[in-house]
C-alpha cells in the first residue's frame, strides 16, 4: 500500500503530456544519436541522423511536405568536411512524436 502511494503519483507525473510538444510544429536532431561509420582506407562513408518531429500534422502529405522542406533547408552534405574526397551516403531519420 505504501509503495502505491509513492509510485502511482510518478507514474501518473510521466503519463502527462509534454510541455514542449504542445504548440508548434518542431524538428530537431536528436542528441548523441549521429553515427559515421567508414575506415579511412574504405571508399565510401556512410552519415546517419535522426530527428525528432513534435507536434507533426495528421495529413501524411502534409508530413511529407515538412521533411522535404526541412531536408531541403538544412543540408547535411557540409557537415563532413572530414571526410571529403570519398563516396558519401546520408540517411536521415523522421520519427513523429505519438500519443
Amino acid at each position: 500500500m505504501i509503495i502505491g502511494i509513492f509510485f502511482i503519483p510518478l507514474y501518473l507525473i510521466g503519463c502527462t503530456k509534454n510541455e514542449e510538444s504542445s504548440g508548434e510544429t518542431k524538428i530537431f536532431e536528436i542528441a548523441n544519436t549521429e553515427q559515421i561509420v567508414g575506415k579511412k582506407d574504405e571508399e565510401i562513408v556512410t552519415l546517419r541522423k535522426h530527428y525528432m518531429i513534435l507536434n507533426p500534422p495528421k495529413d501524411l502529405k502534409d508530413l511529407k511536405e515538412l521533411v522535404k522542406k526541412y531536408s531541403k533547408n538544412h543540408p547535411v552534405e557540409g557537415e563532413m568536411k572530414v571526410i571529403e574526397g570519398k563516396n558519401r551516403i546520408f540517411y536521415m531519420s523522421f520519427y513523429r512524436e505519438s500519443d
